[in-house]
């Protein structure tokens, strides 16, 4: 099996796959969906077969497996990844598309207490205060639709855009710099990635169940 799956072209010249459902959230070391659609299809998985990704990161593979027709089980340590791999492999409630801009109105109109946020270590180093307090009030009004089934979307994209709003440099980057962010850039940002979710979402909504585990599979 290893000498013919090294037969097989991995270099993809070419994207094949759309992949504007797995650009929804930033995720270290993720690999391009080309590879588990190559190899799934390698293999020739029958419709019978269910597809177990034991470290599944934000879900590549199992977004790959739904859109081949296939259930799947992705579990993960990290509740970051969970989340995401859940909302990707998730049908996008329809009433999302308004509900986002419910929680920024609902937000800009929020007070907040800013001491709560004093037990962070460094939170002054790596937010203007300003994007301190407007991302607080993004948070509670998020809150407020616990139980509904577009918490989980909602919370994509606000944690999707915590670095952008953050003076970090980048993703992989780890040092502070002046980005000339202003405090309404928080709102605009996290009304870019829910309709950025809100659209992937509608085009690559699937049927076939995927089950997301938040487990150590080591343990």
């Amino acid at each position: 099996m290893a000498e013919l799956i090294t037969e097989l072209d991995w270099d993809f010249k070419e994207k094949i796959i759309s992949d504007s459902i797995h650009g929804i959230h930033p995720y270290p070391a993720k690999f391009i969906p080309e590879i588990p659609f190559q190899l799934i299809n390698y293999l020739g998985c029958d419709k019978n077969t269910s597809v177990l990704d034991p470290f599944c990161g934000s879900g590549t593979t199992l977004k790959v497996a739904q859109s081949l027709g296939l259930p799947c089980v992705g579990i993960d340590l990290n509740p970051i990844a969970c989340l995401i791999s859940k909302v990707k492999t998730t049908k996008i409630p329809p009433n999302f598309g308004t509900v986002f801009y419910d929680v920024v109105a609902d937000a800009k109109s929020r007070k907040v207490d800013i001491d709560e946020l004093e037990s962070i270590p460094n939170i002054n180093h790596w937010f203007k205060s300003d994007i301190q307090v407007n991302l607080l009030k993004l948070k509670k009004s998020i809150h407020d639709y616990l139980g509904h089934d577009t918490f989980d979307a909602l919370c994509v994209a606000f944690s999707s855009i915590i670095v952008k709003a953050s003076n970090q440099e980048s993703d992989t980057r780890y040092a502070a710099i002046n980005k000339n962010l202003v405090a309404e850039d928080v709102f605009r940002l996290f009304l870019v990635s829910c309709e950025k979710l809100n659209s992937s979402l509608l085009y690559n909504s699937s049927d076939f169940p995927c089950q997301i585990i938040n487990k150590d599979v080591l343990a």
